[in-house]
């Protein structure tokens, strides 16, 4: 009951924050006295909800302006590591994306840039290219290992890769969508009514605003069974 109490306590502050960020004093007041142990407990909390930039950005700004050094310090730290990944999976993400277009798979970037300047876990991706030569063009051209498929994985098409000296892996799902692929005609939308978004110098093809919304309600639906802090800032933003 403590551990479920204290972890309501943090999720409001970051709620109330990252929806508020001129409202700093109460997270700061949370997090200045915390030791490197419970600071990277912290960072994992972000990471988990896909708002470390969005958090520790204005943290910071917020840490310099009180003379909160240290708090300052170990923001930009985590910021700085946090930018290097993004970077190289940017690259990486935009040299998949032209491979498979070129490779006549139409690429939609899925979830992975919904979260900007925030960015996802993995590079996920939607094609509705065919399932062999996707498969094949990452093992060609990126060198890049299939990780274990689970049954869901096989039922919804779904393959997930891991690229040589990339930290973030690369999923892809081939033109299906939901937990066992039930979702055909839904997923094709993907495709057709994707737009271009701009991304520090590279165009990616993304999901128009109204898929993006079922994507992201398919995922929790039968998936992660909860909602992040990101998905409720998201859709407030893209209301």
């Amino acid at each position: 009951m403590r551990n479920s109490t204290a972890m309501t306590k943090r999720l409001h502050l970051l709620s109330d924050f990252i929806l508020n960020p001129t409202r700093s004093a109460g997270l700061i007041d949370f997090v200045v006295d915390m030791d490197e142990q419970q600071f990277d407990g912290f960072l994992s909390l972000l990471d988990k909800h896909h708002v470390l930039l969005r958090v520790l950005t204005p943290l910071q700004e917020a840490a310099i302006t009180m003379g909160a050094s240290q708090l300052a310090e170990r923001a930009e730290a985590a910021l700085a590591t946090e930018r290097e990944r993004i970077r190289v999976a940017l690259q990486s993400l935009k040299a998949i994306c032209d491979e498979l277009e070129n490779a006549d798979c139409p690429v939609v970037v899925i979830k992975t840039l919904e979260h900007w300047p925030d960015f996802g876990s993995d590079l996920d991706l939607f094609t509705t290219g065919n399932e062999r030569r996707v498969s094949d063009l990452f093992a060609k051209k990126f060198r890049a290992r299939n990780t274990t498929r689970s049954w869901g994985d096989y039922l919804s098409h779904k393959r997930s890769f891991k690229l040589p000296g990339l930290e973030t892996p690369a999923e892809v799902h081939v033109s299906r969508l939901g937990q066992a692929g039930e979702h055909i005609q839904l997923a094709k939308r993907i495709v057709t009514r994707r737009r271009p978004m701009n991304v520090n110098g590279y165009v990616f093809q993304i999901p128009a605003p109204e898929e993006r919304v079922i994507v992201t309600s398919l995922e929790r639906m039968y998936r992660h069974l909860y909602f992040r802090i990101c998905d409720i800032l998201n859709l407030a933003r893209l209301l």
